[in-house]
């Protein structure tokens, strides 16, 4: 399986070998100088090269993601980490990406931690920022993993990233004996950004009422712990290297909100 990750950040450093104006203003400019886009792309080759691109994440942060959404999303992920804290046996993190929920779950519990992402590159560098966690590269359709082995299974956003939704569901069923999971959920009218999410392989979770019903047909009781309706825009795109975005969703303006599921 081609790791998607990898691919993406070696297209980059390729084309700012080709393009050296546009790595020295990538590189050189002054952070604040740069928009979201720029800035996390800036953090993304910082990275990749061994140097601290924690500035530039935290740029690219406060400059794609309004003060609103950036607390639904805190408040989210430390509801998660308060639900599976005091619990026993291992957490297996799903979908660790680059291990905003992990490192929280790091500070937060002294549970055995296990993360896992099908990219072994994504793992390989949140292994260096997050040590401790044992990490296993998997497909989260095919977790490698016993029928009811993991005690909690936790995600950040991997039921919004990670496509067929329902598939996901059922392998985590599998696994798993109770799952807690940072979601979104977009309005059932807002045509637009589903047909974009399901044109990416994705949308079959983003609707309430389908969320709740995919859940429940995977063999889950589930539970609301925690909601936030925000006001959600579109990413920018780099204004250095044209078309290039960070965000593929929403692609218009919605009401998004943010929300803690608990399924066991």
């Amino acid at each position: 399986m081609e790791d998607a990750w990898a691919a993406v950040e070696s297209a980059l450093s390729g084309f700012l070998r080709e393009q050296p104006d546009v790595e020295r203003a990538l590189l050189d400019s002054p952070l604040e100088s740069l928009n979201g886009a720029d800035a996390y792309l800036r953090a993304s080759v910082l990275e990749e090269r061994g140097g601290d691109a924690a500035k530039a994440y935290m740029r690219a942060d406060e400059s794609c993601y309004p003060q609103e959404v950036r607390a639904a999303r805190d408040a989210a992920v430390a509801r998660l980490v308060e639900l599976v804290r005091d619990g026993t046996g291992p957490i297996l993190d799903v979908a660790t990406g680059r291990g905003r929920l992990l490192e929280e779950l790091v500070a937060g519990t002294s549970r055995q931690l296990v993360a896992t992402d099908v990219s072994p590159h994504v793992l390989r560098g949140t292994e260096r920022r997050v040590p401790g966690p044992r990490y296993v590269v998997a497909d989260a359709h095919a977790l490698p993993f016993a029928d009811a082995e993991i005690e909690t299974l936790v995600t950040h956003l991997g039921l919004a990233n990670v496509p067929r939704g329902r598939e996901l569901l059922q392998e985590l069923r599998r696994v798993g004996r109770e799952v807690v999971a940072t979601h979104i959920l977009y309005p059932a009218d807002d045509e637009e950004n589903l047909a974009a999410a399901r044109a990416l392989g994705l949308g079959e979770l983003f609707v309430r009422e389908q969320a709740l019903a995919a859940f429940v047909e995977a063999g889950w009781d589930v539970a609301f712990e925690y909601e936030q309706e925000v006001h959600a825009s579109p990413t920018p795109k780099s204004a250095l290297l044209p078309g290039v975005g960070i965000d593929s969703l929403p692609v218009r303006e919605t009401r998004l909100t943010w929300c803690v599921l608990r399924g066991s």
